[in-house]
């Protein structure tokens, strides 16, 4: 157990993290952090390759000026550490026998290869979990492939189903397989610990980010095809519903208006309706008016040629509306839409702030605080503290090897000479 000094009485209090994860694991190891591990980053010297990921503070390039650097490591310490070279395997290995959780993202078989894969761990350190995070598995006949976000969501499925249906598949936005991924790796992580603390047995989790990223389409598109032989479509922006296709979302004044409007049925059709006319906008298809006269707007036994004229109908009158007059007022009539928000309007949502979803850290080096997003779960009690902001290169290399590991400053500074820290 480490010694140091987490604030608040965390879940994982006490719990010593080591990570050398790439950019696949990063999120692992942050989860871990906030939720009270002590959690010290291993980079090479000189700095991890994922602090030359875009964007940067002010658009200026620099390793300690990363954004994606600053999110993903928060709450951590940092130390630097050449795992290819003799020492830096021994100052690992001293390191190791302290930790609880190593994670780690080599490729399979290489910290085998560097002497410290989980069975050696181990010997030292029975009650160590170590989660290896690999493209394809630690196993299987794809275990030796490397992997990107793009490769991992192609792998794994999402790709298939985002974009439009005319159009070649597309990615989600930022790196959607790699958040996964560090989700899953954490959950199975927070498992084994969870059961070392019962048995006080340590263990290796396996964790493929193929896996990770097929799991959130699979829930649902794997079980239509094994039991219909159904493969969903890309469908874009627009929504099956039995045997017609409508539209989520369309075009307002200043943005865009998410909804089922061409397809809603029941109350919420028939108020759309009464308020359109009273609003004098009388535009409506023949279609429309034929279920104004039965008094609501059927969802029964459309057709897509009646989806079609709705949704023109639609297209020509929302343009005359802001966003945000159309949506508070079709909220208050119980009218199923919402906004389409922008980053910009989720940075300024007084329901987030109010509610603790974003933190200001310091940045002594900048001389001023950032704002940063929470994990997004909240409890009756505190558990899950944003401590600190990402570690600089090496930040906590004398506090590490020479107050915990016991070094001397002559031997720290031989080490630095060799280039192994």
């Amino acid at each position: 157990m480490s010694d140091h000094d987490v604030k608040g009485d965390t879940p994982l209090r006490g719990c010593r993290v080591l990570d050398l994860a790439d950019e696949k694991g990063c999120l692992c190891a942050k989860i871990l952090a906030e939720l009270g591990a002590d959690v010290i980053k291993i980079e090479k010297p000189g700095g991890d390759d994922a602090r030359k990921i875009g964007p940067f503070y002010q658009d200026a390039p620099h390793p300690e000026r990363s954004l994606w650097w600053w999110f993903f490591n928060t709450s951590k310490r940092g130390i630097t550490l050449d795992l290819q070279s003799k020492d830096g395997k021994v100052l690992f290995q001293r390191l190791a026998k302290r930790a609880d959780v190593i994670v780690e993202c080599m490729n399979p078989g290489e910290m085998e290869r560097l002497g410290l894969g989980y069975d050696e761990m181990s010997k030292t350190n029975k009650g160590v979990i170590m989660t290896s995070i690999t493209p394809f598995g630690a196993t299987g006949p794809h275990k030796d492939y490397k992997t990107s976000d793009l490769v991992a969501l192609a792998t794994g499925g999402p790709m298939f189903q985002v974009g439009d249906p005319d159009r070649r598949p597309v990615r989600y936005g930022g790196s959607q397989a790699y958040v996964q991924t560090g989700v899953q790796a954490a959950i199975g992580t927070l498992i084994a610990f969870y059961y070392r603390e019962l048995t006080g047995e340590g263990q290796q989790v396996d964790v493929s980010v193929q896996e990770c990223a097929a799991f959130p389409v699979g829930a649902d598109a794997l079980m239509f095809w094994q039991l219909e032989n159904f493969i969903f479509p890309r469908y874009g922006s627009k929504f099956m519903f039995g045997n017609v296709i409508s539209e989520l979302s369309y075009p307002a004044k200043d943005g865009f208006i998410i909804g089922t409007l061409s397809i809603m049925g029941g109350g919420g059709g028939q108020a759309l309706a009464d308020w359109m006319k009273k609003e004098g906008i009388t535009e409506y298809t023949a279609n429309v008016e034929e279920d104004l006269k039965l008094g609501a707007l059927r969802t029964q036994g459309l057709t897509q040629e009646v989806v079609d004229k709705r949704e023109e109908w639609l297209r020509n009158v929302l343009p005359r509306y802001s966003v945000a007059e159309f949506c508070n007022q079709a909220q208050k009539k119980r009218i199923e839409v919402v906004p389409a928000v922008t980053i910009k309007d989720i940075a300024e949502d007084d329901s987030l702030r109010e509610r603790g979803f974003y933190v200001d850290l310091e940045h002594p080096e900048l001389g001023r605080k950032i704002t940063y997003p929470r994990i997004p779960f909240k409890s009756s009690e505190d558990l899950y503290e944003v401590s600190r902001r990402a570690p600089l290169i090496g930040e906590h290399n004398e506090e590490i090897y020479l107050g915990e590991i016991g070094l001397t400053e002559e031997e720290l500074f031989r080490l630095k000479e060799a280039g192994i820290i």
